[in-house]
C-alpha cells in the first residue's frame, strides 16, 4: 500500500471515529439538552439494562426529565416517537450500519 492510500484511510478513520458518536447522539431524546458526560452515562446505562421492560422504564424516565428541561428553557423537543428512540433497538445498541 502506498503512502497516499495510508494517509487517506487514516484520515477517513479519524473522521469516522469523531463523527460517529456525535451522529449517534442525535438519536437520543433530548440530546441537545444533555452534556457530553450525560450522553455517555445514558449510553452506558442503556447497555447495562438487561430486559426490554427495564429499558422502557428508563426511557420513559429519561423522556420526562428531558421534557422538564425543555420546558424550563422554553423550548419544544422534536417528537421521536414512542417511549424513546431505542424502541427499534431491542438490545439497546447504539451502533450499527448506515441506518434507514
Amino acid at each position: 500500500m502506498n503512502i497516499r492510500k495510508v494517509v487517506v484511510v487514516s484520515l477517513f478513520l479519524s473522521v469516522l471515529g469523531t463523527a460517529g458518536p456525535a451522529l449517534a447522539g442525535e438519536e437520543v431524546y433530548g440530546w441537545q439538552l444533555m452534556t457530553p458526560q450525560e450522553r455517555q452515562e445514558y449510553q452506558d446505562r442503556m447497555k447495562a439494562l438487561k430486559s426490554e421492560e427495564e429499558r422502557k422504564v428508563f426511557l420513559e424516565q429519561h423522556r420526562k426529565e428531558m421534557q422538564k428541561r425543555a420546558e424550563a428553557r422554553g423550548i419544544t423537543l422534536p417528537d421521536m416517537g414512542g417511549a424513546g428512540h431505542m424502541d427499534h433497538h431491542p438490545q439497546g445498541s447504539m451502533g450499527g450500519g448506515m441506518g434507514k
